[in-house]
Formats: structure tokens, C-alpha cells, sequence
């Protein structure tokens, strides 16, 4: 989890105008605040709802715990974001308790990003959810890496379980047991071509439905995406490597909501 970062090659110039991305050796990350607001986001709700979000500057960024906690130590939504040039990792915990009928735990965001070299990339996640008793219940594994320049998915999948007791999702083969809907294309390695604007977005979910028997659910999920400059083909001056200060790497544009609060009101995005 300890990866240097390196230095950011990349100059944000407007917010995906006519004009499009400009890049400038060594200059800073820029987020674009007046267009995207950075922001990550847990909620719990336990009969009194609550939240807690924060607003990354640049990367390397590094949340530290941020926790929703709820009326006792069962209850409780929190999440670490540890973002740097070479990987992007969130770590994810949630639980909630029998006490309130309909009562959830979620962490959902995005991160919107391009990169200034061809880049490859490796996405992994997993999601383990434990309901206590077998009684229905919620959860949602959403999942998606999207190229929003040419508006398709690299990855996607949306899943739902009810029944299962002990229900694992991973990003390489997800399931739901009462739906689930992934690309046949999926790709979790590949190459994200320079100045594509990228979209990496998650919403991981357990919700209680009142029923009796009901003894509460708890769950930890983790997301990685691994990210590394491709090398040059031999004799392309072209595609000469940048010096090691000003190396191709991540610009960040801004976190925002994607999935819509899935279960709580509009549905998640959809497979394209």
C-alpha cells in the first residue's frame, strides 16, 4: 500500500471543452472545482441517517477513515481512500443491526481521471457480505471502469443478492443471486489511451427489509486499480518515454457521485 509517487505530468485546461485536454510537462495537478466537485461519500441510516464525505485536492491523496457511525457500534458505514500516480485502493466496512426496519449501510463515489501516456491498467475488487440469519436482505455490488470520451465501458457489472447467507463478489466473476448484469467485454487489464477522460466507479450496499429474524449483516469490500506507463516500441521516437520528474501519470479531475444511490432512489448506471 506504501507506493511512491511520482511526479504528475498533466495541465487541466477547462472542463471537457470543444478544446479538449492539454498537457504540460511537470506542471500540478488541477482539479477543476468550478465544473466537478470532488467529493467520496459513506451514508448510514439507522432510524437517524448519517454521512460523512471528503474533497481530494490532487494526488497523492489519502482520505484517513472516514466513518458514518450509527446508535450503536453494529451500525456503521466507513471507508479509506489511499490515491496516488500508481494506484487508486479503497478499502470498505460496513454493518448495521435488526434494530431499524429498512436499515442500510453503503459506500458509493466515482473517480474521474485520464492520464497523458498510454497507460495499462489492472481493476480488482471484492465484496464479502455476512447476513447473520437467512432471512431476505440487501446488497448491491456495482462496479465500472468507463471511457467517458468515447462514452463505453471497459468494465461494468451490477449485481444484487437476497438469500445468501454468506455472499462473496469479486470483480472477476460476479454474481448475484437475485440479479446480475455484467458486459460480455468485460476487461479488467488493458491499456487507457492518453487524454480519455476515465471514469472508476463503485456502490457497495447492505440493506435490511424489517423481516422477522432478521439478526443484522455486516460486510468489507476493497477496490484496486493498478495503474503503469507503457513502455515504448523499440525505434518509436515518438513514443520516447517522458524523464522520470515529469513521468505520464494520473490527473485527477474530481470524485462525484455516479451510481445515484442505488436502493435508496434512482437506479445505477447502466451497461452500454
Amino acid at each position: 500500500m506504501n507506493i511512491k509517487s511520482k511526479a504528475i505530468s498533466a495541465y487541466l485546461l477547462g472542463f471537457l471543452s470543444a478544446a479538449g485536454l492539454a498537457t504540460s510537462a511537470g506542471a500540478d495537478t488541477l482539479l477543476n472545482s468550478g465544473n466537478v466537485t470532488s467529493s467520496v461519500e459513506v451514508r448510514k441510516n439507522d432510524g437517524t441517517p448519517t454521512n460523512a464525505s471528503a474533497n481530494p485536492t490532487g494526488l497523492p491523496y489519502a482520505s484517513g477513515l472516514l466513518s458514518a457511525p450509527g446508535n450503536s457500534e453494529y451500525d456503521y458505514s466507513a471507508a479509506t481512500y489511499d490515491l496516488t500516480q500508481s494506484r487508486f485502493a479503497i478499502a470498505i466496512e460496513q454493518a448495521r443491526s435488526p434494530d431499524f426496519s429498512q436499515g442500510f449501510a453503503q459506500s458509493a463515489g466515482s473517480i474521474i481521471f485520464y492520464v497523458t501516456s498510454e497507460t495499462s491498467y489492472a481493476l480488482s475488487a471484492s465484496y464479502s457480505v455476512h447476513l447473520n440469519s437467512g432471512v431476505e436482505a440487501v446488497d448491491f455490488f456495482d462496479l465500472a471502469l468507463t471511457d467517458l470520451t468515447t462514452s463505453s465501458n471497459l468494465y461494468y457489472t451490477a449485481n444484487e443478492s437476497e438469500y445468501t447467507v454468506d455472499q462473496t463478489f469479486n470483480a472477476s466473476t460476479p454474481h448475484g443471486d437475485y440479479s446480475n448484469s455484467s458486459l460480455p467485454s468485460n476487461a479488467l487489464t488493458g491499456v487507457l489511451e492518453p487524454n480519455h477522460v476515465y471514469e472508476l466507479s463503485h456502490n457497495f450496499f447492505i440493506e435490511g427489509l424489517g423481516w422477522p429474524g432478521d439478526t443484522g449483516a455486516s460486510a468489507t469490500g476493497s477496490i484496486e486499480l493498478d495503474l503503469a506507463p507503457v513502455a515504448p516500441a523499440p525505434g518509436n521516437a515518438e513514443a520516447a518515454p517522458l524523464p522520470q520528474a515529469s513521468w505520464g501519470g494520473i490527473a485527477l479531475l474530481g470524485l462525484i457521485g455516479f451510481w445515484g444511490w442505488r436502493g435508496r432512489s434512482a437506479a445505477c448506471g447502466k451497461a452500454e
